[in-house]
């Protein structure tokens, strides 16, 4: 691998029409060109992944309701290790988690523990109760939707799950088909201090913030908060590098707007207040009826001045920038994606160019970032169906 040569992984998810496996392409970080060098597997379908860049390992969710060897509803971590000359990935540990669909995934500052938040599924099961009368009624229940934390082993494979956290809605939640729904914990990012992990719950529509117990390993709650009205479905967050200052994307639109909310956490306790929310879309849109307006992937610009979110159904990337000293974002413009299901998103660690990746179509395209935050196509693009999540080594 050359000093301007690295590498890109790209999670493939086989769901929405979007197709499975993992795949590897090298990025020239000096003009952000792209080249496809292979397929690492074609038969699983992958999402959220991670690298410990220490131990040069990249660990990928397989964000699944059920496996077919395991006989309950649960998904699986992956171990691979990298190969820092040609990216090659070769798998090394494989961890079956106590719940459906592992969604996000992240390490600790100490590289010991895993904290991993599961979206779970909106199978509702039906139990025959009686009730205080002495009738018989049907009582609904949910798979579990939680927040597990992992030990790490030495080599970087992981070990027993120490500590589980359920969130438990404290008003009625749907789905977007209006259903009776459960929580559902989405994401789970590292503070840029290690001292925290800030969870977004989609289902009960609140960001929690965690710190872990090293002494009795488990996971502890410093403080939540509502992200926006119910149903807005809080999705994705991203710290920002240098300010005490949280940023979270909502999943659905709600009332023609799709929106994004600022937190301000306190360094010491982990306390939580919000302090601002902007909606992205054009001001006046309506959003069609029966369409699928929802954000995806989020990530943040390594300087901490900007903000980006992809816009599925309005099919672009909203650019947005922070104001370091409020927490505050302003809408800077939104810039049209070509393809189907736009969904994964990364930005490179130098700051110079942004990846967006299409779940149906397959588009992926490398942009440039201006000083300003703005992008602009650099015109390398590549298609691999799937495309969910993106990493770079």
């Amino acid at each position: 691998m050359s000093d301007k040569t690295t590498f890109m992984y790209v999670s493939l998810w086989n769901e929405h029409g979007g197709a499975p496996g993992l795949a590897l392409y090298t990025f020239n970080s000096e003009t952000g060109e792209i080249a496809f060098k292979k397929k690492i597997n074609d038969t699983i379908s992958f999402n959220c992944s991670f690298i410990d860049h220490g131990r040069n390992i990249l660990y990928v969710c397989n964000e699944t309701p059920e496996l077919p060897d395991v006989d309950y509803p649960c998904g699986r971590i992956y171990g691979y290790r990298i190969d820092p000359q040609t990216g090659d990935l070769t798998e090394f540990f494989k961890k079956d988690t106590l719940c459906p669909n592992p969604s996000y995934i992240t390490l600790d500052k100490t590289g010991r523990y895993m904290v991993a938040a599961h979206h779970s599924t909106y199978m509702r099961i039906t139990k025959i109760v009686r009730n205080q009368q002495g009738k018989f009624i049907p009582q609904v229940e949910f798979n579990d939707s939680v927040v597990e934390l992992i030990e790490v082993n030495e080599d970087g494979s992981l070990g027993d799950i120490v500590d589980v956290k359920k969130h438990v809605p404290d008003v009625p939640v749907f789905d977007r088909r209006g259903r009776p729904s459960n929580s559902h914990p989405h994401s789970a990012v590292m503070s840029p201090s290690g001292k925290f992990f800030a969870v977004c719950d989609k289902g009960d529509g609140y960001v929690y913030m965690y710190r872990i117990d090293y002494d009795k390993k488990e996971l502890v709650l410093c403080d939540k908060k509502r992200a926006g009205k119910p149903g807005n479905a809080p999705r994705y967050c991203v710290f920002h590098p240098s300010s005490p200052y949280l940023f979270v994307n909502h999943e659905r639109a709600f009332e023609d707007r799709m929106n994004i909310c600022s937190f301000s956490y306190d360094e010491n306790d982990g306390h939580l207040e919000k302090v601002g929310e902007i909606n992205v879309l054009p001001e006046g849109f309506r959003i069609p009826e029966g369409s699928n307006y929802e954000q995806q992937g989020f990530c943040m610009h390594p300087s901490g001045k900007y903000v980006y979110s992809i816009l599925n159904g309005h099919n672009a990337v909203a650019v947005l920038e922070a104001d370091e000293r409020t927490g505050r974002l302003k809408h800077l413009e939104n810039v049209e994606i070509e393809g189907t299901w736009p969904r994964g998103i990364a930005i490179h660690k130098s700051g110079r160019f942004l990846v967006t990746g299409c779940l149906v179509s397959g588009d992926i395209a490398v942009y440039s970032v201006g000083d300003d935050g703005r992008l602009s196509r650099t015109g390398y693009t590549s298609k691999m169906r799937g495309c969910s999540y993106i990493t770079f080594y």
